[in-house]
Parts: structure tokens; sequence; C-alpha cells
């Protein structure tokens, strides 16, 4: 499975329950581009629509926004470590 806008390979995701299975409207975040993505009805992933984006619940987007934040910050000490 790739990134639907960076066409980063999407190799593995974190489920908010365990074992559960992908669904349409899960929600994936990418980890190289940080774009919103979900599933389609036949399990497609697909960029979140703006309407969808905007759906979202506000506590869910601030989670949202802190764990981009926390990926941008990861990814910002890996590469001081390569430098």
């Amino acid at each position: 499975m790739e990134c639907p806008q960076c066409k980063q390979v999407i190799d593995n995701v974190m489920a908010v329950e365990q074992g559960s299975k992908p669904k349409e409207n899960d929600l994936i975040i990418c980890t190289m581009c940080y774009g919103i993505n979900t599933f389609d009805k036949d399990l497609n992933l697909v960029k979140a629509s703006d309407d969808y984006v905007e759906s979202i619940p506000e506590p869910m987007r601030f989670e949202i926004d802190e764990f981009v934040k926390d990926l941008k910050l990861r990814r910002a000490e890996d590469n001081a470590k390569l430098n």
C-alpha cells in the first residue's frame, strides 16, 4: 500500500483498537508527508477529502496535530544524528 499523496510505501500502521481490521473511513497519517488519508468503501487508501478532515472532532484533530509534531521532531532528531 502506498500514500496517495506522496507515493511513499506504507508498510505498517498503528491501530487504536488492538486486533482491529481496516474499515471504510479509518484514518491513516503518512509518516513521510504527514498527509491525512482514509480508506474508501473498497478499502483503497485515498487522500482524505476536505469535508472528511473538517468532520474530525476538535479533540481528535488536536491529537493528530500533536502526533504530527512528534513525528517531525523525531525526524529532525534522526537527521541530526546522521550529520
